[in-house]
């Protein structure tokens, strides 16, 4: 009687998981498919929380979007697509998202390639890039030297505290992760702006004019075999590769590819002096 009742009760399981809703990867998660080719789209805004926009391959599926793409949902997909511009606005917008993953995606031709902002009251957590190649122009091309061109911006909107704090019921940025890719933009490539822990895995990072910068209010950026290659414009001017508003708080760790980055003027804090060693991790430290 016990086994007969065990069975019957497996059964009604079986039958429940298939035909109630909310079961399938359909009803849960819509997908936005772009075959290969060129598309022409005004703008794309997605405020669902469980969604993916998908194409056949960077270079393969080309979207042509004016005004870019603004992501509010909580989890997004996004792979598999060149994303291009007219030369203005954001390429990526993505705006108080849980967990975000991004593949095998190039950005072109916009002011600011890639936007993550978390506002006050919200809460980010677990990005992770893969593949992610932002240009100024086709291929990594440089058009020009206009600073006003960046590449990542990792922002939060929330304030601090009189003591240092950040405010209670404000919002929380954490864990953003890059994996290979390219940034190679005129303007700053790279800035962080909240409490966020960022790391970059292989990223090829180009510098033909700007630096990276983080904000005195941010802190955790880790570099493994990154690879910052500034210009001869950059270097001729004296710019610096890495700006740290407030060196004893930002605590930035460099793994690999840092040969002379310690040479006074390449790491500055934000009134242009070099940053002492002793704020700075490096292993190896000489490479």
């Amino acid at each position: 009687m016990n086994s007969k009742s065990t069975f019957i009760k497996c059964i009604l399981s079986l039958i429940l998981l298939i035909f109630l809703p909310g079961f399938t990867d359909a009803d849960e998660f819509k997908v936005h498919y772009f075959r290969a080719g060129v598309h022409e789209i005004e703008e794309i805004r997605v405020s669902d929380d469980h969604v993916a926009i998908k194409g056949e391959g960077s270079g393969i599926t080309i979207l042509h979007v004016k005004k870019g793409i603004t992501i509010t949902g909580k989890e997004p997909r996004i792979s598999g697509f060149s994303l291009i511009g007219n030369g203005e606005g954001t390429g990526i917008v993505l705006k108080n998202t849980y967990r975000a993953i991004i593949n095998d995606v190039e950005i072109q031709n916009y002011s600011l390639g890639l936007l993550s902002i978390c506002e006050f009251g919200h809460r980010q957590w677990l990005h992770t890039y893969r593949d992610l190649y932002i240009y100024e122009g086709e291929n990594g091309n440089l058009r020009s030297y206009n600073p006003k061109i960046r590449g990542v911006e990792l922002r939060y909107s929330g304030e601090k505290s009189s003591t240092g704090g950040w405010l209670q019921g404000g919002g929380f940025s954490n864990t953003h992760t890059f994996f290979g890719g390219r940034i190679a933009v005129p303007g700053t490539p790279l800035l962080i702006d909240g409490p966020t822990a960022t790391k970059f895995f292989g990223t090829y990072i180009d510098m033909p004019l700007e630096p990276i910068r983080i904000t005195e209010r941010s802190a955790g950026l880790q570099l493994f075999g990154v690879h910052l290659d500034q210009s001869a414009v950059a270097k001729k001017k004296k710019k610096p590769v890495l700006i740290l508003e407030n060196p004893k708080f930002n605590r930035v760790k460099i793994f690999g590819q840092h040969q002379g980055l310690m040479r006074p003027g390449l790491i500055v804090d934000g009134k242009g002096n070099p940053v002492p060693k002793k704020f700075i991790y490096l292993s190896p430290e000489k490479y």
